[in-house]
């Protein structure tokens, strides 16, 4: 069972905090910057909590002391809604969808990216045609990825793992 609860806490438009609270009296055990504000809620690995930002982030920090120990950092366009998508840890890998349509397939330990499968293309004419964020939800199931993009593509990956 965790002892520790970890929660993001946004003080200002400049500063955003990952800060970790005791389970049992709500003490602060630590707290770290982090780079930008995040919008889905921090996993913990149990040697890491892993953050996802809205700068197309994803971060492992020291689940004892909050140091930062890793980031990905995935390529995005120009103009993207204000979301992120939710880490879903499964399988030993984190599987985290990006503005750019793809979902990334990562390392909790050492934040290396096993593979990115493209969810969808961000074809159209205009920039907001092209908008293909992965904003909710990934979910795995009987082997299969599934996850949806801005756009309406869904797609199922069998056997990623």
């Amino acid at each position: 069972a965790t002892t520790e609860i970890y929660t993001l806490s946004l003080h200002d438009v400049f500063r955003s905090q990952l800060v970790a609270l005791s389970h049992k009296d709500g003490k602060e055990l630590w707290r770290t910057e982090v780079s930008s504000e995040s919008l889905s809620p921090p996993i913990n690995t149990g040697n890491h909590i892993i953050l996802q930002t809205v700068d197309g982030r994803v971060s492992g920090f020291n689940a004892k002391n909050g140091e930062r120990d890793w980031f990905y950092q995935a390529v995005l366009p120009s103009l993207t809604l204000r979301g992120t998508s939710w880490p879903l840890l499964e399988e030993g890998f984190i599987f985290t969808g990006f503005a750019n349509g793809k979902v990334a397939m990562i390392y909790p330990d050492s934040g290396a990216v096993r593979l990115e499968l493209p969810i969808t293309l961000n074809e159209g004419k205009s920039e907001l045609e092209r908008i293909v964020d992965i904003d909710g939800r990934s979910l795995i199931a009987n082997d299969l990825l599934i996850a949806a993009s801005y756009q309406g593509n869904i797609i199922d990956r069998k056997s990623v793992v």
